[in-house]
């Protein structure tokens, strides 16, 4: 007969793992700029990305800024990813990466944790 402990115990790697899964996972988190409101672009909608504003091929407005962020361990392509989607969702074009860094979290058992960030600006083509 398996005890609860023992079942828990068993299935902690399983559960360390699904943890670890989750917290390694890119997000991105976007506010609306200004008082207009965009309808948000279809899934398939191609976000370009832009390293500056000088980049932008044609005029604009800005619709938000996102930010982005994940573990080190998560590529700066998913979590560009993220903020792509984020663009979408606030009815933009293109997003321009404006900056972003590695900010060290408290130590954990592990070790210190570190988070990457990256910003940028949603824009939406006149």
């Amino acid at each position: 007969m398996t005890t609860s402990l023992s079942r828990w115990r068993d299935g902690a790697p399983f559960a360390a793992l699904l943890l670890f899964a989750v917290s390694s996972c890119a997000t991105a988190s976007g506010v609306r700029l200004g008082l207009d409101r965009y309808a948000a672009r279809p899934t398939d909608h191609e976000i370009p990305v832009f390293e500056s504003m000088a980049e932008l091929p044609r005029k604009f407005v800005k619709v938000g800024r996102i930010v982005g962020e994940g573990p080190d361990v998560v590529s700066f392509e998913s979590i560009v990813a993220e903020m792509q989607q984020r663009a979408r969702e606030l009815g933009g074009d293109a997003l321009v990466l404006t900056g972003g860094g590695l900010l060290l979290l408290k130590g954990t058992d592990f070790g210190v944790d570190v988070d990457r960030t990256v910003h940028g600006l949603a824009v939406r083509w006149k």
